[in-house]
């Protein structure tokens, strides 16, 4: 039997590891910025901080405390994910074209069929100063070429994986869109907007 003081204190030691990670639930507010005003998302970020975001225009989202998915409103073919895992559970992006493939196997649906990794371009962009991993990797499925790219942000707490994936014929204009949108996702206090 668990000690009464063991078991609370491994509680609350989950409770605080909980209570610092980004909530990928979103609140709904507003910014403005030189008169304008637009709509962006909120998400819990500890107990003083709070990450906003403002999505790409025309998408539609939807989050749980890990995950917050986004879908654009001009296609039915296309999604894009922000996925929160635990720093320890971190991922990375292997070096050698063996390992890669099988990184991208491993994404790829159990069903897809001629899976292949594309790219790991360096240098990209900057998620609030950070500059995150990104790969790319294609498959086809029923027919349908697929095409996603993944980025990978290493925060101290955490890693936020963002996932494009589409039509491997719409995948460029729909890659953009959400990726002007990373320009906006930053930390902060709680206080303002």
């Amino acid at each position: 039997m668990v000690h009464p003081v063991k078991l609370a204190l491994a509680t609350l030691s989950l409770c605080a590891v909980a209570a610092t990670a980004t909530d990928l639930r979103p609140v709904v507010g507003q910014n403005e910025l030189d008169g304008v005003v637009q709509a962006e998302l909120r998400f819990s970020d500890g107990v003083d901080a709070v990450a906003r975001y403002e999505p790409p225009a025309a998408w539609r989202y939807a989050g749980s405390p890990a995950r917050l998915t986004l879908t654009p409103d001009w296609t039915n073919t296309a999604s894009a994910t922000i996925t929160r895992l635990p720093a320890e559970s971190a991922e990375s992006i292997p070096a050698s074209p063996e390992e890669r493939l099988v990184w991208a196997k491993a994404r790829a649906p159990r069903e897809a069929e001629d899976v292949a990794f594309v790219s790991a371009p360096p240098g990209e962009m900057q998620i609030d100063g950070i500059e995150p991993k990104v790969a790319t990797y294609r498959y086809t499925l029923i027919g349908r070429n697929i095409r996603v790219t993944v980025y990978l942000l290493d925060r101290k707490k955490e890693q936020l994986q963002f996932t494009v994936t589409s039509n491997d014929s719409e995948h460029g204009p729909v890659l953009l869109k959400f990726r002007r949108s990373l320009f906006t996702l930053n930390w902060g206090p709680q206080s303002g907007g």
